[in-house]
């Protein structure tokens, strides 16, 4: 974290030379709760918050119409080839780490197989394929399910991770292929009840950043990074700290 000194020095340089640097960037995300999505009109989530009160906290605030929304792949090669280009919210992996500059991170994600408690399912490496799996084609969690040995014959499609949640429920597929964090709010918003669903793998790990193309303003980055450690170091009104609350707010 940049000591306030430095923090000083490097804000009155960005406005003295080229005006707040953050509002120079051009900001692009996904529709992925709970990170990122539009609910009556507004765009909220984890990512979407955590942007908003990390340049707010450095005094160069950026505003939610400045935002725009992107299918996944097109928010993805823009940003690997547009100059000043954010985007979030976004894995950090070895495949992708050369490949932007990372600000964060700002929450740990888990890949998992979510199941029903009532199923019983106990995962070893010799049954993986016993099961059905519900996935979304090139999701993340797909692949890291077929890297731990699920044949991909094994796997149900479907383009929108909401029907996973129902064909769980009603028993059209054995496990869930996803992120916890989106898995559970899926769930929570068609009033399953948690309790009765257990993750049986976690297939990955991963932390969660803001991605900037590699030719983007460095103060840019380095200031929202303040925003972010200063999120993470300053008390919350509900929880230890203000990046704390953000999280309290979805999960």
């Amino acid at each position: 974290m940049i000591n306030g000194k430095i923090f000083l020095i490097l804000l009155l340089s960005c406005d003295l030379c080229c005006g707040c640097p953050l509002k120079k960037m051009h900001y692009i995300t996904e529709e992925y709760p709970p990170y990122n999505y539009i609910s009556d009109n507004k765009l909220v989530g984890i990512g979407v918050d955590v942007l908003i009160a990390s340049s707010k906290i450095v005094d160069c605030p950026v505003r939610r119409s400045d935002i725009r929304v992107l299918p996944w792949a097109r928010a993805y090669k823009m940003t690997k080839e547009k100059k000043d280009t954010v985007l979030f919210t976004i894995a950090k992996n070895k495949e992708r780490e050369a490949l932007f500059l990372w600000v964060g991170p700002f929450i740990e994600a888990k890949n998992v197989l979510i199941a029903k408690k009532t199923s019983n399912i106990t995962i070893n490496n010799y049954d993986l394929n016993k099961w059905i799996i519900g996935a979304i084609r090139d999701d993340i969690s797909f692949l890291l399910a077929v890297k731990s040995g699920i044949s991909e014959d094994r796997f149900r499609f479907t383009r929108l991770p909401d029907n996973l949640a129902h064909m769980l429920s009603k028993d059209r597929i054995d496990m869930w292929a996803y992120t916890d964090h989106s898995a559970w709010w899926i769930l929570r918003k068609y009033g399953y009840d948690r309790a009765d669903f257990e993750v049986v793998k976690v297939l990955g790990v991963y932390e969660d950043f803001f991605a900037f193309n590699l030719q983007s303003n460095p103060a840019a980055a380095e200031l929202l990074q303040t925003g972010i450690d200063m999120l993470k170091n300053t008390p919350g009104k509900i929880g230890k700290s203000m990046m704390e609350d953000i999280l309290l707010k979805y999960l």
